[in-house]
């Protein structure tokens, strides 16, 4: 195993290889095929029909594809997408789920195997979000790591927090290494398995690439009449965005401009006259969204569930050296030097409007910096360290009769 590409990576993920909002996964995938490694991505199958409507993604691919998806195969990428759940309500329940697993499961060894087979290469496994955990049971890989990225509730709805959990615990038990992108998750991990092997890789940024499309962009024409300094958030609009923080914000401010990019998720945008959502945008659009910014926010709430997060956003503001403001959570300390980390609302508030009066060259330098040295290809390139020595102790173990 000298030569690191002797071994494929399996990535079952939580969005579509596709989608609007890369995050990741997806940047992790993107890595790993530039650097020559041959990948298999699974998209995790539509929640139910009606996604061909709700999801840009499945709409832009049209019926045929939704429902009878295609196995696509380029030189370093296979991507394997599902059809839609039947029914999606009531999939952790009996037969249902039965008859899904065994669905997927045939899909995955019909079309996976073959290919696999044929490459007659070790492949590793990295699992995203517990809903796998079914069908992934009754697959073999080389090797299965558990990409825990966020808080279990992240991934399911209340109603099945307590059987997402149960699959989490299986999924951890069951796997070869788990690895965190946030030092508290940590504890879950371990409340499951105190024997369990963990590794840390925080999340990162494209930094040349936000460099490169956002130094000298033009200004996006949604935000080119609209009065300054202009505030911004760039991210999907969940529970956990603190909606009530910016809308008071706003109000403090009537003068600036509050900007929202990303989809909204069970919240609802306030009606007020400086706040401005545009809805999602391209990944490639984004860093002119971000250069057109005069401040970046990141106003999660502060609990439990934040608390193990390591906001991919904040590197994305860094790389264009933007000032940010934050609420503190833990993750973020480690760049406490960069960005205001407010304690409250009250300080949250205050915190931005110092950043709007910033003018400190060598802090934005700093934060430039920053986020070159927090690159994806930083990530990956600890993610291939990191894979490649477990693996190696597996087959040396297996080697050995251990």
């Amino acid at each position: 195993m000298t030569n690191l590409h002797k071994f494929d990576l399996a990535f079952f993920g939580a969005v579509p290889y596709d989608h609007l909002l890369r995050g990741r996964t997806g940047a992790f995938v993107d890595n790993l095929v530039k650097q020559g490694f041959f990948v298999y991505y699974f998209e995790i199958p539509p929640a139910s029909i009606l996604q061909i409507v709700k999801e840009p993604t499945f709409k832009k691919r049209g019926f045929i594809k939704f429902f009878w998806p295609p196995v696509k195969v380029t030189e370093n990428l296979a991507t394997f997408a599902f059809p839609p759940i039947f029914p999606a309500s009531r999939f952790d329940t009996g037969w249902i789920k039965n008859l899904n697993v065994n669905r997927f499961v045939r899909r995955i060894r019909n079309k996976y195997s073959p290919l696999a087979k044929k490459k007659n290469r070790p492949v590793v496994a990295l699992v995203v979000t517990p809903y796998w955990y079914e069908i992934i049971n009754r697959l073999q890989f080389s090797m299965l790591i558990y990409d825990c990225i966020d808080d279990v509730k992240v991934f399911c709805k209340e109603k099945h927090i307590a059987y997402f959990t149960e699959l989490q615990r299986k999924l951890v038990e069951k796997s070869d290494l788990t690895i965190i992108s946030a030092h508290k998750l940590r504890d879950d991990i371990l409340a499951v398995d105190k024997n369990a092997q963990i590794e840390y890789i925080a999340n990162g940024v494209d930094a040349d690439f936000f460099i490169r499309k956002g130094h000298n962009a033009p200004i996006p024409e949604a935000l080119k009449n609209m009065p300054k300094p202009i505030i911004g958030f760039i991210g999907s609009l969940f529970h956990w965005v603190d909606i009530d923080l910016i809308a008071k914000t706003a109000q403090t401010y009537p003068n600036y401009s509050f900007v929202l990019v990303g989809p909204v998720h069970e919240i609802t945008i306030p009606k007020l006259p400086n706040i401005y959502h545009l809805g999602a945008k391209p990944y490639a659009d984004i860093p002119a969204y971000v250069n057109a910014f005069d401040v970046c926010l990141i106003p999660f709430i502060q609990d439990p569930l934040s608390d193990k997060v390591d906001p991919i956003k904040v590197y994305e503001y860094l790389a264009l050296g933007k000032p940010v403001v934050a609420i503190n959570l833990p993750e973020l300390e480690k760049m406490k030097d960069l960005i205001c980390l407010a304690k409250d609302d009250n300080q949250f508030i205050a915190m931005t409007k110092q950043a709007v009066f910033e003018n400190n060259p060598e802090l934005r330098d700093k934060r430039i910096q920053y986020a070159k040295e927090n690159s994806w290809n930083a990530r990956v390139s600890d993610l291939i360290k990191v894979v490649s020595s477990h693996l190696n102790d597996k087959l040396n173990k297996s080697l050995k009769g251990y």
